[in-house]
């Protein structure tokens, strides 16, 4: 309804503004014969001209701020300026000519005869038929701003039922004897609000897919998906921007429509995308499919897989659409639970003391931990550095989260970098709650000084949250999830 509400309204504004620039324009608003049958075709291309481009511009900025991209937006606006220009221009002169004057004289209409029912209805059916061209010209700019079919149709067809319901609003109006120059204002304002009222709703009815921000910024908004193929990413200049958000790159993944299907693909992304919690390099897409990237979540809506798939049927091979969690995540406050499982709607507002395993398979876990433990490690782990063994030398040791029981050796020379991204030292690909690029730790003079690379979660050492600290041994290091000891 928001969506149908914007064209309506602007359109709207975009005919008052057309009024009011040629209302004072005696040449193009002559006071006596109503039927401005007497137009020159200057003057014709000229009044049409400006209440197009109007017209236009109103359908150019509803279409801007229905959330698509800055380069799509300024398509839409000067495209709908320059189009709606020449499309009103087209429909007036060609409404009248064609369609209007023939069916005029057809009438025997006499301004200064008393009008009869025929010459009234054949009058109505011309004023309705030449203004709803008009509405057809000015309409179809949309598709062409956007470069789409579906549009150019869906702006045609809006149109024209519009600029047909003013031209018909107008002439009923006639037969009242309202002043000239309100019934001009009337019939702008009706013909161009009619306009954009029908194309919003036939957009809004025929939309095939669509995006709805569920998390993160731009929260609830939705876009429509409409295009061959639809780019979503950082950059404002794709068809989905995603803004405030540093793990989506640029250009992150891609939608290709075709007449059955939508299919994702992720751009190789180091971060990668995800569907419904699995990642994922290409995906066919259905309704209701959660698609995450970094810490944005985007629900996918298809009417034609709404309506011919049922959810518990799996015809693509993928998984069950719900919202990906965490067992990191709490589900009630969101917040990241620490080592004991606790969060900040723990029990008066502080953790309560870690109790013993009680099942049988956490004792299990717990024997199996304690056998490795007294084991010496041969093998290298998850983010060792290459021709270093785990248990020798400066190292992290996880003790609790995702990555527990992990050994990760420290660089000797140079600096250990730790992150989500897979070209980290240390890579926690694993744990959403762990940035990009999230700390490092650097040898200073013999000592190991950690540095927070601006995490959106932070670095802790010993609990409380640091920029940079130099690790003693014992130190316990809080990455995302997980928990580290400092080994030296």
């Amino acid at each position: 309804m928001a969506r149908i509400a914007r064209y309506l309204i602007l359109a709207a504004l975009g005919g008052l503004i057309a009024w009011i620039i040629v209302e004072p324009i005696e040449a193009l608003t002559p006071s006596g014969d109503m039927s401005n049958r007497d137009l020159t075709y200057p003057q014709m291309i000229t009044l049409g001209g400006i209440f197009g481009m109007f017209l236009g511009l109103g359908l150019g900025l509803a279409e801007a701020l229905s959330g698509v991209s800055r380069k799509d937006a300024y398509k839409s606006i000067f495209i709908g300026l320059a189009v709606g220009a020449v499309g009103g221009a087209l429909g007036l002169s060609l409404g009248n000519q064609l369609i209007y004057i023939p069916l005029l004289k057809l009438s025997g209409y006499d301004p200064d005869a008393p009008p009869n029912t025929l010459t009234f209805i054949i009058v109505l059916i011309g004023r309705t038929a030449g203004w709803a061209l008009i509405g057809l010209f000015t309409g179809l700019a949309q598709g062409l701003s956007t470069e789409s079919t579906k549009k150019m149709i869906n702006g045609a067809v809006g149109g024209f039922i519009g600029g047909a319901v003013g031209g018909f609003v107008f002439q009923i109006l006639w037969i009242f004897s309202v002043p000239l120059q309100l019934l001009r204002m009337i019939g702008f304002m009706i013909t161009a609000g009619s306009a954009g009222l029908f194309i919003g709703f036939i957009e809004e009815v025929t939309k095939r897919a669509s995006i709805v921000h569920l998390k993160g910024r731009n929260e609830g908004k939705e876009f429509l998906v409409y295009k061959p193929e639809t780019v979503v990413g950082r950059d404002e200049l794709v068809d989905i921007p995603i803004f405030g958000d540093p793990d989506v790159e640029p250009r992150h993944f891609l939608i290709k429509a075709d007449p059955y299907r939508h299919v994702l693909h992720d751009l190789n992304t180091l971060a990668g995308t995800s569907v419904n919690g699995q990642k994922v390099k290409q995906h066919t897409l259905k309704d209701g499919d959660i698609i995450q990237i970094g810490m944005t979540k985007l629900l996918f809506r298809d009417k034609a897989t709404r309506s011919v798939i049922p959810r518990s049927n799996d015809l693509y091979g993928t998984a069950g659409s719900g919202i990906p969690t965490s067992q990191h995540i709490c589900p009630f406050c969101g917040s990241i639970k620490d080592a004991s499982g606790n969060c900040s709607c723990s029990v008066n507002g502080s953790p309560p003391p870690m109790q013993p395993n009680n099942t049988a398979a956490e004792q299990t876990m717990q024997a199996t931990v304690a056998t490795q433990a007294a084991q010496p490690i041969s093998e290298p782990t998850v983010g060792l550095n290459a021709g270093t063994q785990a248990g020798s030398g400066p190292r992290l040791t996880a003790i609790s989260g995702p990555f527990a029981n992990q050994v990760f050796n420290l660089i000797l020379v140079g600096e250990t970098t730790i992150g989500r991204q897979s070209d980290r030292t240390i890579s926690l690909s694993s744990d959403n709650t762990v940035s990009r690029q999230h700390a490092r730790i650097v040898n200073e003079g013999g000592q190991f000084v950690i540095y927070d690379m601006g995490s959106a979660n932070g670095t802790h050492v010993n609990n409380n949250r640091i920029t940079q600290h130099i690790l003693q041994t014992g130190d316990t290091v809080q990455i995302g999830s997980t928990k580290f000891r400092f080994e030296a």
